[in-house]
Formats: C-alpha cells, structure tokens, sequence
C-alpha cells in the first residue's frame, strides 16, 4: 500500500494527508473545468449552429476523464445536430468521441461499432490520416475483445499507412499494438520484432511517456519468456519514467505488471503488495486483471476463500464490461474446484476456459487448460480423452515454441541489423568522399572489385570448412549414441548374466545347504535349549538369504517382466517406492493385458525405473502420477508431479534425462518434457508399436 510520510506530529500527519486527499482532486480538476467553462460560456455566446457543433464535440472530449456521461451526451448532440445539418466533419468528430469514450471504459462491442463506421466516412473523405488512425483503434479494439488475428489485420492496415505518410509517432503506436497481439497468439518472433521498432521509433522521437509504455510492454514480454531480471530491469524503467511524469494510471500498470513477475519468481508477499500498490492508484480500466493476479497469488498461498473470491470480482467486471477475455480466470477457477475434488465443477470451468480460448484465438491461454483437462481426465480415469488432449497439447506447445526460441535470435539479428546499417552509412560516406576528391575512379573499382572477390573466396573456404565441422560434430553425435546404446545393451546383458549366475550357482549352493539343514531337524530331540535356538536363528537367516536371493535375480533379470508382463511389473516398482512413504504415486494404466514385444517393454519399463528415480532425487515432489496406455498409436507414458521444476528450455540433460531420450529414440518414439520452476514437471512419451 503505498504511505504519505509527513515528518511531523500524529495529528499533523492526519490532517495533512486528509487536506492533501481534499485539495488534490480539486486542483487537479481545476485547470480542467477552466476549459470546459470557457467552452460553455463560448457556446451560449455562438450564433453558428456549426459552431455549436464543434463546441459539443471539444466538450465531449475535455469530459471523456471527468464524467463520462457528460462526454457522450455533450457528443451525442452533436453528433444528431450535425446529422441534421449534413455536417460530415462534426459528424465523423463525434463518432470519434464517442468511440474514445467506449475504449477508455473497455466497452469494445460498443466501440467496434462506432469505429466501423467512422472508417466507412474516412475512406469516403480519402483520408489516409484518418483511415490509418480509425485501423489503428479498430486493432486496439479488436484487440481488447481477444480477437488478435482480427487486431493485428488493422494494426497492420495502419502502419503501413502511417508510414506511408511519414507519420513516425502513430507508426510506433501502431507497432506496439502489433508486439502486443502477436505476443498473446504466442508468436514471440513476431511480437519482439515490432516492440523493439516501437521503442527505436520513440527514442528517436524522444517522447518520455511513449518510451516508459515501450519500456511497460517489453518488461511484461521478457516476463513471458522467463527473462525475469530482463523484465524488472524494463519495468525500473519504465516506473521511474511514469513517476515523473506523474501518470498513475500508467504507473498502476507497472505495478501491476511487477507483481506479475514477482509472482513469477514466488516471492509472493512482494507480488501483492505491488498489486495493492496498484490498486491503491485506482486504475479503474484495470481492475479485473489485478482481481485475477490477486487471486492467483492467494492461491498460492493456500487461502481458497479469497483466491475463489478474487477470481470471481474478476469474472463478473469482464461479464459487465462485455470482455470475452476470461480464459485464465475460468481456468483457475477451475484449478479451485479440482484441489477441492469437485471434479465435475472442475471440468465445467476448464471446458468454458479452452472454449473461449479457442473462439479469440489465444494459444498460450488454451496450453494450461489442455495441462488441466489431462490431469483430470486421468483422475476420473477418461484414459481415451486423456490421450487426446495430450496429443492436442503437444501440437500446439511444439508450433508456440519454434516461435519462442527464435524471439532470442531476433534481438542479436536486430542489433547486428543496426550495427551494419551504422557501418553501411560509415563506408558510403567514405566511398562518396573518395570518389570526390580520388580521380582514379577505376583504380578504387577494380581494388574493391579484387577485395570482393577475396572475401568471396575466403567466404567459400570458411563454409567448406565450416561444413565439414559441421559433419565431423554429426559423427561424434552419431558415435556417442551408439555408444550409450551399446552401455545400456551391455547393462541389460550383465544384468540378466549376473542374475543368472546368482540363480543357477548361489542360488543351488544356498538349497543344499538348507537340504543339510533339513538333517538337524531329525535329531533336535538331542539338543539342548539354547541350541534349538541358535539352529532356528540360523534356519531363519538361511531362508532370508535364499528369499534375497531369489528377489536380487528376479528384478535383476526382471523376472515379474518376463512372466507377467509391463503393467505388473511397473506395479511392482510402485508398490516398493510407496513403501518408504516417501511419496503418493497414482499408477494407471489401460489396454495392457496384452503382451508386447519383449524388446519394447524392457524398455519402455526402464524408461518408466528412470522417470522415477528422477522425481524422487530431483523434484522434492510429494505426489505423482504415472500413467501407461496403450491404443492405436501405440504406448503413451507420462508422468506429472508437484515438485519444483525446472525451466525445460535450458536444462542440461544429465545422465538420467539422456538414458530416457536414447531409449525412446531407439524405439522410434518421442520425449516432451513440460515444467517451469515452482509448477512442477510433465513426461509425456509416445512410442509406436507394430499390432
């Protein structure tokens, strides 16, 4: 919450900050209704009803801040009067102010009304300005309603007008507005691509309060990308820029947007005092996004009442403002519901959330929801549906992420583009001097001539060379998987060889020593007491040790595999894992009474030791689900668990991970791995197999 400190005495202190609350609206206001009573006492004193006309309109837009409804009736007027009168510019005025009105409020239905036909007007004028400013509202618009590739169409009419007129400051507005769109259909390339032309064209430009807005977006796009340092950096920024500016409305988003990525980081009580901070500023046209953040961060912190009631304020500002921007919050309701075990209620929520995910286009929205959908369908044992969101779920992360990985190359490209275009300036500059003051033009032609052809050639050797590393790297790739292939043939043959000879030689050796013992138990009668006791003891420990025996070849040589097949087995190894209480394992599987190729379920169940066996070293997860189905396509493992995750974009693969990707391709199979840290981990392997 943000504190007025005033060095002075506790009565003093109130009093001032309540004159400070008083007086500040009416000083604020004051230079306002100045310019609005002019403009009244000007209005009664006007003869020309066109006059009056252009009087309602300044009105209606020194009023858009202050009353609303004073803003739309003072454009309304003037919008029937110019009607009346045939006055196309009043008219096309107030449509304008009336739009400005609706977009302020996030009343976009409304707005797009307007605006489409404030744009049939313009275009009937030929006004390119006025074409490429009504696009550029029309994608702001579209925009708000979640319909981004609608959005980016207009925004994009609009900038190529705006830059076809020379208009650099509309034309970052309009590129921002582009990074914006393209960043929530989850085409990251894309969207750095016009935040950072937004921000060169401002900084050229040198408009504060356009660069802190550039420095806004940017801090919530490397927020995204998990660039959270990146992000804060920006967002400092930005602050620091809107602070003396003094705009809280844009300061409230900053807030905002820094309680995001302190959320992100899991320094929850830092994210809600920034949301608080944000709240305090009274950003009203924000308000429904800081009751869902708020929600998700009381959530986080195991208090449901609030996080459900946060949630639903959210739900109902969006309902009234007419938003169709309420996937997230259907999703974490729904995410309430399933920690609740309301399954039903659960699956209500994540279904109306993938719905409206999918009618705005919202790809990164609807990968949470797909997450969700699997889990629950595993939970009420809808194996089928289970598989099919996840193969959907794989689709869509494998289509957003080639997009996510080629955002870092952008930025390298973008500032070896600027450094090469200085460069280019540099070396025509000297070129031009050169061919004024040099008269022997055709000495300098034929030197670059020769030096092109040289650095042609050095190109040509340098990409021979460079391609023969290229093909020398993809031997030893090749060799170090045949070479972890043949390590893990080999262990699975010591294994087997080792299990053997624990069978057949100490195993048998072990049965006649218990023959001999068998002897003794003729002649206890002659014993005494105490060495009945010893030989029971010994008789006791002679069984165990047969019994470990027996166990050691048995997993060695996966003998429960071998007779009983892959389900049981896994069964087996769950059932010994749960013994330590170390962690809850849901194990599911379905459509495995069937047999497989012996080959593909060694595999498949040393894939399955391993997946495990990293959960239980690396995760700190204290529940997991492990699920195997078989269906058409063939084997379909998975595992989910609570753990702390890993950012799976940068892991390193160890050992373990490498042994997993080295068996799946072997069987010709494929390896997702889903996780962000403090959300937990996703496996998810498909293997085909021959029916």
């Amino acid at each position: 919450m943000n504190k007025i400190r005033f060095p002075k005495s506790p009565f003093t202190k109130k009093m001032t900050y309540l004159l400070f609350l008083f007086f500040t609206p009416i000083c604020l206001l004051y230079g306002q209704n100045k310019t609005i009573d002019s403009l009244l006492l000007s209005l009664s004193k006007q003869n020309s009803i066109y006059q009056q006309v252009d009087t309602y309109n300044e009105l209606a837009w020194e009023n858009k801040d202050i009353d609303i409804i004073k803003a739309l009736n003072y454009a309304n007027k003037a919008r029937h009067i110019s009607d009346s009168l045939n006055y196309k510019d009043g008219y096309l005025t107030s449509l304008n102010r009336i739009g400005a009105v609706y977009i302020n409020e996030h009343r976009y239905k409304e707005a797009s009304v307007i605006y489409k036909e404030v744009l049939l007007l313009e275009e009937e004028k030929k006004d390119t300005l006025g074409i490429a400013r009504t696009q550029n509202n029309l994608g702001i618009i579209y925009k708000g309603l979640g319909d981004y590739n609608t959005s980016i169409k207009h925004a994009e009419n609009s900038f190529i007008l705006f830059e076809t007129i020379g208009n650099e400051k509309f034309m970052a507005m309009a590129a921002n507005n582009l990074g914006s769109s393209y960043k929530n259909l989850g085409n990251y390339k894309k969207a750095q691509e016009y935040y950072l032309k937004s921000l060169s064209i401002k900084e050229n430009l040198g408009n504060t309060k356009d660069i802190a807005n550039s420095h806004l977006n940017l801090g919530g796009f490397h927020e995204e990308l998990e660039n959270y340092e990146l992000a804060l950096s920006h967002l400092k920024k930005s602050e620091t820029l809107f602070k003396n500016l003094k705009n809280n409305l844009s300061l409230s988003k900053v807030y905002n947007s820094f309680g995001i990525v302190y959320e992100a980081k899991a320094d929850l009580d830092k994210a809600l005092n920034y949301y608080q901070k944000s709240l305090d500023l009274k950003n009203h046209n924000n308000i429904d996004v800081l009751y869902n953040n708020m929600g998700i961060v009381y959530e986080k912190k195991n208090d449901l009442e609030k996080a459900l009631n946060y949630y639903q304020k959210s739900l109902d500002i969006k309902k009234q403002n007419g938003l169709n921007t309420s996937a997230e919050v259907y999703n974490n309701i729904g995410n309430l519901m399933l920690r609740q075990k309301a399954y039903q209620k659960a699956l209500d929520y994540y279904h109306k959330s993938l719905n409206e995910a999918q009618q705005n286009n919202q790809p990164t929205a609807q990968l949470p929801v797909l997450r969700n959908l699997i889990r629950t369908s595993n939970i009420l044992k809808e194996y089928d549906k289970s598989v099919s969101y996840n193969t959907k779920y794989n689709a869509l992360r494998d289509s957003i992420e080639s997009s996510y990985k080629n955002a870092f190359e952008l930025r390298v490209l973008y500032e070896e583009e600027k450094k090469r275009g200085v460069l280019l300036e540099i070396q025509q500059a000297n070129l031009a001097k050169i061919a004024a003051n040099n008269k022997q033009q055709r000495t300098l032609i034929i030197a670059l001539t020769g030096g092109i052809f040289l650095l042609s050639l050095i190109y040509y050797f340098s990409k021979r060379v460079s391609k023969q590393k290229a093909s020398i790297d993809d031997l030893i790739k090749d060799q170090e998987i045949k070479s972890i292939n043949t390590m893990i043939s080999t262990q699975d043959s010591e294994r087997k060889r080792i299990a053997k000879e624990l069978h057949d030689s100490l195993g048998i050796k072990l049965s006649v020593v218990k023959i001999h013992f068998k002897t003794v138990e003729e002649h206890l009668e002659q014993l005494d007491t105490e060495e009945i006791n010893n030989y029971q003891m010994a008789n006791n420990l002679l069984d165990d040790a047969c019994e470990e025996i027996r166990k050691i070849a048995y997993d060695m040589s996966s003998g429960i595999l071998s007779n009983f097949g892959l389900s049981q087995a896994v069964q087996d190894l769950v059932t010994s894992i749960e013994t330590a209480n170390q962690i809850d394992i849901e194990y599911v599987d379905h459509n495995l009474e069937d047999r497989l190729d012996s080959k593909v379920e060694l595999n498949v169940y040393r894939i399955v030791q391993e997946l495990v066996s990293n959960i239980l070293r690396h995760a700190k997860a204290t529940e997991m689900t492990l699920q195997i189905l078989r269906n058409k396509e063939g084997i379909h493992v998975m595992t989910i668990d609570d753990g702390v995750g890993f950012n799976s974009k940068r892991v390193t693969k160890g050992m373990g991970l490498q042994n997993i990707q080295t068996r799946v391709e072997e069987l010709e199979g494929e390896l997702n791995i889903d996780s962000r840290k403090g959300n937990g981990t996703t496996i998810t392997i498909q293997i085909p197999i021959d029916e």
